[in-house]
């Protein structure tokens, strides 16, 4: 019966710290809260790491490996702080990646498909055809 008071006790004091009612809600701010400190920090190491990278060094192999899983760490912490703010309808307000808030459905590619609806399709005829230029008629004439 101990560990039940305990966590009684617990509750209580988590929701006196978020000052609300609901034990769901104050979850969920812990959790924005925690997202939001993940990505700040491996955004930080990264910005560190990335400044006091030296190119030549007998160390350089295990950095560029360090830049990568921190990179792909930060890159991983992304959509989750961003579903994180989405909940709470908070508003993104750094500079992004429009990777990072983009839909499911973006095409990607070199080759853009004739068929596809979101291209407009304007008429280039005459573009790229020659003219010929009577050079005689671009000289001035001296008379």
């Amino acid at each position: 019966m101990q560990s039940v008071s305990d966590l009684a006790v617990k509750e209580e004091q988590m929701l006196a710290w978020a000052e609300i009612d609901s034990l769901q809600t104050a979850v969920k701010r812990r959790l924005y809260i925690i997202a939001n400190y993940r990505e700040m920090l491996l955004r930080k190491f990264l910005e560190a790491r990335h400044q006091n990278f030296e190119s030549g060094m007998p160390t350089t192999a295990i950095d560029h490996q360090v830049l990568d899983m921190l990179s792909d760490a930060h890159r991983l912490s992304l959509p989750k702080l961003l579903k994180q703010m989405r909940e709470h309808k908070l508003e993104w307000t750094r500079p992004y990646n429009s990777k990072l808030f983009e839909g499911a459905n973006v095409q990607r590619g070199a080759v853009i498909a004739r068929s596809n609806p979101n291209i407009r399709k304007v008429p280039l005829e005459g573009l790229m055809s020659t003219t010929s230029v009577n050079t005689r008629s671009l000289k001035p004439s001296y008379k």
